[in-house]
């Protein structure tokens, strides 16, 4: 897999989850988030464990389980994490993964 266009969110981009919880409210217009395209968010859940999430990453992103840990543990405290911001075709294959597993994540422009 080619991550040339893409961003791993392992330094910064968490926002706090929305107030309604749900993957669906709509962003806040005023987040400021580095890179271009389309970002991935990871939503915290209570059916998968943490072990789970961390392969799902793993396998979606191509990355270490050290950084599928810190994306996991992001979403796990604040309620969501930005996984990635690439282009549209890589964020869509991304989402597909995680949410093959029953993860919940939402693909929106940066």
């Amino acid at each position: 897999m080619n991550l040339s266009n893409t961003t791993l969110a392992c330094l910064g981009g968490h926002e706090p989850p929305h107030p309604e919880g749900s993957p669906e409210a709509s962003p806040n217009p005023e987040e400021n988030t580095p890179g271009e395209g389309w970002r991935v968010i990871l939503y915290n859940d209570d059916f998968h464990t943490m072990d789970e999430v961390v392969d799902q990453l793993v396998l979606a992103l191509d990355c270490s389980i050290d950084l599928a840990a810190v994306l996991m543990l992001r979403a796990h405290s604040t309620g969501r994490s930005i996984v990635a911001i690439t282009t549209r075709q890589e964020a869509d294959r991304i989402a597909i993964i995680l949410r093959s597993s029953g993860l919940q994540v939402r693909v929106e422009p940066v």
